[in-house]
Formats: C-alpha cells, structure tokens, sequence
C-alpha cells in the first residue's frame, strides 16, 4: 500500500486532532517516513494514512504553500450547497470527484484535497462507505448529527477551558474553573474509573505531559494552589461529604427555641443535691452528671443526671431533622461537629455549671455490697456544681483537696464494687491505652490516658449502670426500645486479672469477639456483663440517645412511648449509617495527624510492639501513640515481641510511616 508512495508525494495521517499533512520522504515496508509543516520528521504505519495526494512537492516549503492552497479551497466549500444539489438526485452514491465537480471549481490537486479533507472535517452532510464512495445524509440523520456535534463542540469548548484553567489556576468562578474544580477533587477523593476521574487525568496529562508524579498528587497539587483546598485538608470528611454547618433555617429555630422555653414545673427539683460532672477539658457538651447519697441503713443512692435533650428539641421540629441527619457529633483532633445548634447543644440543654438545668434523673440505690437494690428514672431539675477534668478527678482521689472530694471518692468507691460485680459476670474489661488529639493552629498535640484510671473508671461504669438498669425497666414494662448485645467468644478469652494486656494480646482477644447487634428484643451483652443494654446517656451527642428519652419521657408522663418497634429500628438503622461514616472520618482523621506529629521526627528510634504477621511483612504498633503501619524486618521476629525502629520515612498526606 505505501510502497507506491515516491519521495515528494503528498499525503495526509490521522492524529487526534485530525488531519496533518506531511511530505513523502520513504517508504520501509508497511510504514512511510515524512516530514511535516513544522520540519519534524515522523515514522507512519500504513494504517494511519487517510488520504494521498495526486500532488508532489520538492520541499517543506512548497509542502507548506500547497497547504496554504488546499485550505484557502477549503473555506470556499459549502457541503450543505453541494447535498442540497444530490439529496434529490435518484442516485445513492458519489465518487469524490463527482463531489468536487461541485465544490470546487475549476478542479485540481488541491481541489480533491481540500474537498476529501472538507469531507473529513464536516461528516454531516455525506457518510463515506468502506468501497471509498459518499453517501448522502438523511434530513433526520443530519438534524441529530448537528444536535450531536453542537453537544459535542460545547464540550471540546468547556474542556479547552479547564485546560487552561489548569495551566494557571486562579480564579474560581468561570465555567471551566469550577468544572476542573470538579473533577479533580473527583479524582483526589474516588480516584476510580469513573467519567470524571478518566476526564480530569485526560486534562492532567494534557496539561502537564512531562510531570512525572502521579495523577492523583498533580490533582491535589493544583487545588492546593488554587486555594480550594489547605495542605492539612480532611481528605476523610470531603470523602463522606457530611454536613458541617448548620442552616439559617436551623440556627433560626435554635435562637427561637430559646424564647419560648419548655414547662418543666412538674419536674422533681434536685438542685439541692452536690452533682459533679466530669470531663475532657474540651468538652463543651455536657451531656451528664452525678451525685450520691447515703443511707442510713448503708444503702447509697447515685443519681446519674443525664441532659434533657428531648425538652428542647421536638420532634419533627426543624433542628429535630437537622440532628436526625448528622446522627451524632463528629469528634475530629481540628475540633467538633455537633450533632446540635450550639445555643441549645453546649447551652440551654447542657448540664452547665452553676445553671439549673432539665434533666433525666437515672436513680440507682445499690446496697452495701454494690448490688443494685432500686431502679427509677425522673424528669428533674438539677444544677451542677462544678465540670472537673479527669486529671483534676484523678487529683483529688488522689488526696488532693477539694469541696468535691468527698462525693468523688464515694461515687469512685461505689463504681468499683458494680464493676467487680461486672466482672464476676463475665465482662470482658479490656484497659488499654488511649490517645486523644487536638489541633490549635496547625499544633498537634497529643495525650494518653489509661481506661483503667480512676477517673474514667468512675464515669464509664455509672453511664454503663444507668444504660443497663434503663434496658431491664424496658424490658420489664414492656417499653419499646432498641437493645444492644453482644454473643460472648467461644472460647472466652483469657484475660490475666493482674496487669493489662499487651496490644498484641488485646488484638487477639478483640478478634474473637462480635460486634454488638442492634435489636428490638433485649439479649445479653456479653462484653459488658450485663443481661440488656440500651444507650441513653448522651442525648446531646447522639441521636439514637435522644429517641431513647422521648420513649422514656413518654412513658413517664403517660404510661406509653410515642414510637412502635418498627419506628424506633427503622431510624436507628439509618443513624448507625451515619455513624459508621462518623467512625471511618474520625479514624482516619487521628490517624492523620498522629503521622503528622511524627513528620519532624524523621531519623529518630522509636518502640512498636509486633501485632501480627501480614504475608512477608509484620503489623507492629508504635506503643507511644497506637499507630499501626507494616514493617519489613531484616530480622527474624516473632509476634509480642518488642524493637526500636527508625521513622524512615513520614508522610501524612500520602499516609507514609515507614520504620525500620
């Protein structure tokens, strides 16, 4: 096919832009060398020929005339003239110099070659059939065929321009900004074969041919540089796309809740009693508080005040929606999401120092040993007289001096005896460490913390005792709810009742246990050693909480819970949608700028412990702040084992830990 090709020869190849003319130099088997306008020099394959020229030229200047020639032709042609001529004629079919009988006059070299390229360029009118010859288009077919390349240029016109928005990103508003915009945090978030994805790598490969980083980091760098997004950017959020503004609408309602406040004259006043909450030192939501009193006969009573959420949020309402949508506040180390607008959520129905607040009241009256003698729960007025920090509770159980101290060191020697009598009956009490991080102006900070100190030992286990002495009066008078339980591990794990497990211990005993299933029918929960469990202690925070008190405050005032099993399953699943999400951001977010914190550390030693083999390579566990990461050793090592390890390599935003 190109051996008949002779040096000087025209010809025109296919590339993705169309046409490009190019000049015969020589011919080597099923390939043509040429060269082109621009004096490069090209190597073809005889499927990329589209068309030979009758016409020979001496050099690439005369190449370049020619062309001048055949373009100036070109823009001569009118092919819907030429169709209108032939459509009516009896006959189907048309060579090409039949059609440049037409066009062109009067006909030449040039003359063919611009009405066979004109073809090309313009295939509304007439199709081309596989024997070379042109057929005309139908009315109806030429009608979609334009409506199909008008669709066609607005795209090519919108690509062209966030290809040059990507070349020097500036402004946002345009069209093809925001359209670049798109797909690119498409291709940073998803990075999967979807059309947004292949489209914004086409841009970035046409835009930046020689950029040997990867498409999705060239993604990411651009909008960095746009300002669309920070460097420290929560990749984990933009994934989940939850909300993280309240509404005018909903702010709104939270400023008119205030003018119009609940009647809670009925409600039992506890105001009297020294009720103490306790807390991170960030908390702005303080969903409970306690207090205790003793009896004579040695009996004591613990009131476990919870927030009365449900007083100021109804249901339906407005913010009502808003919290059912969010599900819960998300806790991130740049600070918190809440679940409520702020006036009622960190105000008006939060237990704040000092104010008297509504509340439910979880009275539980334990005999001397610890057991549990009583049960009630009330709609109560209380005020809090004082938010302690865990630091400071540990502190005062300590010996420090304190007004409070006396009913801290009675609630902690209570809560130690229902948490013996927990463990006797099979709660699998897995103390660890903790690590918590927060981030003030690009700082990280971080802190660890013990479960097992006194302090949170003292709270978890009375929240625990209010949420399931709550499930059993549910279950007793046949309230409905939604119960949490948990099938126990066959075989129970070992668990030494002298030290805490090491964190490949722990792994090993958290992979035998099951996860926690939601139900209308209450069931054991083997993990905390309690015969039924349902969650009510933090309404501010969690809305399955918040269902959880309209059901009790419904059956306190009428003897009946507004909302049927079904109900209540039906929106708990949907919650615990969302708060899985909650989890992944929250998970990934610690995990983030705990690597974060290690960037400046590059070169240093530090301690992990061996989780767990992973094909070639180990799990380890880096024991000051809990992160895990693979490990290639060049040694032999065994699970439980201990090493310092070099910070090789630290990358957040690429989430690079890499030891050795």
């Amino acid at each position: 096919m190109v051996s008949s090709l002779k040096e000087g020869r025209v010809i025109y190849v296919f590339s993705s832009t169309g046409w490009v003319p190019a000049r015969v130099l020589n011919t080597r088997q099923d390939k043509v060398e040429v060269i082109q306008e621009n004096g490069s020099n090209q190597l073809y394959a005889a499927k990329r020929l589209a068309f030979k020229s009758s016409q020979s030229v001496p050099t690439v200047e005369a190449l370049k005339a020619y062309i001048e020639q055949v373009k100036a032709l070109m823009s001569q042609i009118d092919m819907e003239a030429v169709w209108e001529l032939l459509y009516e004629d009896k006959e189907s079919e048309y060579d090409l110099d039949t059609l440049v009988e037409l066009a062109v006059s009067p006909s030449s070299h040039a003359a063919v070659d611009a009405t066979a390229w004109k073809l090309f360029q313009d295939s509304l009118y007439f199709r081309q059939r596989k024997d070379g010859r042109y057929s005309p288009n139908t009315p109806v077919s030429i009608d979609e065929r334009r409506k199909k390349l008008h669709a066609e240029q607005r795209v090519r016109v919108v690509f062209e321009s966030m290809l040059q928005w990507l070349k020097s990103p500036s402004e946002l508003d345009s069209a093809g900004a925001k359209q670049a915009v798109s797909v690119l945090k498409e291709l940073v978030l998803e990075n999967d074969q979807s059309p947004g994805c292949k489209q914004a790598r086409n841009l970035i490969r046409q835009a930046f041919p020689a950029d040997s980083e990867i498409d999705v980091w060239i993604a990411w760098r651009i909008l960095i540089k746009a300002g669309v997004w920070h460097s420290d950017e929560n990749m984990a959020l933009q994934r989940e796309q939850l909300p993280l503004v309240f509404s005018s609408e909903v702010l709104q309602a939270d400023a008119q809740r205030f003018e119009a406040p609940p009647d809670m004259s009925h409600y039992v006043d506890y105001c009297h009693l020294q009720s103490i909450a306790i807390d991170d030192a960030f908390t702005t939501e303080v969903d409970d508080a306690l207090a205790i009193v003793e009896r004579d006969n040695g009996e004591r009573v613990v009131y476990v005040f919870i927030a009365d959420a449900a007083a100021w949020v109804t249901e339906g309402d407005l913010m009502d929606q808003e919290a059912a949508h969010r599900g819960s506040t998300l806790y991130l180390p740049e600070g918190m999401v809440p679940m409520l607008p702020e006036r009622t959520g960190q105000d008006l129905a939060s237990l704040k120092p000092g104010q008297a607040r509504g509340a439910l009241a979880f009275i539980i009256t334990l005999d001397a040993e610890g057991r549990r003698v009583g049960f009630e729960v009330q709609e109560a007025l209380v005020k809090v007289d004082a938010q302690v920090t865990y630091e400071q509770t540990n502190r005062i159980l300590d010996g420090e001096e304190s007004p409070y101290a006396d009913t801290l060191k009675k609630l902690a020697a209570a809560s130690e005896q229902i948490r013996a009598h927990r463990r006797e009956a099979g709660a699998l009490i897995l103390d660890r460490l903790e690590v918590s991080v927060h981030v003030h102006e690009g700082e990280v900070q971080v802190d660890s913390y013990r479960t097992d100190d006194r302090s949170r030992c003292l709270v978890s286990e009375w929240m625990i005792a209010a949420c399931a002495a709550t499930a059993e009066m549910c279950r007793e008078s046949q309230i409905p709810a939604v119960f949490r339980g948990q099938v126990a591990p066959d075989p129970r794990p070992h668990i030494p009742p002298s030290r805490s497990l090491t964190p490949s211990e722990l792994l090993r005993v958290l992979r035998t246990m099951r996860r926690a299933e939601l139900s209308t029918s209450p069931s054991p929960h083997a993990g905390l050693g309690v015969p039924c469990y349902t969650q009510v202690t933090s309404p501010l925070r969690r809305y399955q909480d918040l269902v959880m008190h309209r059901q009790l405050k419904g059956y306190l005032r009428r003897g009946t819970a507004p909302w049927n099993e079904g109900k209540l399953m039906s929106v708990f699943e949907t919650v615990e949608v969302t708060q899985q999400a909650h989890g992944r951001v929250e998970r990934e977010s610690r995990r983030y700028w705990l690597i974060k914190s290690l960037e400046s550390r590059k070169g240093e030693q530090i301690e992990v412990e061996v989780l767990r083999e992973a094909g070639r390579r180990f799990i380890v566990q880096i024991l000051e702040n809990r992160l895990q990461t693979a490990w290639s050793p060049d040694i032999k090592a065994e699970v439980g084992e201990r090493h310092m390890l070099t910070l090789h390599s630290v990358n957040a935003r690429k989430d690079r830990l890499v030891l050795g």
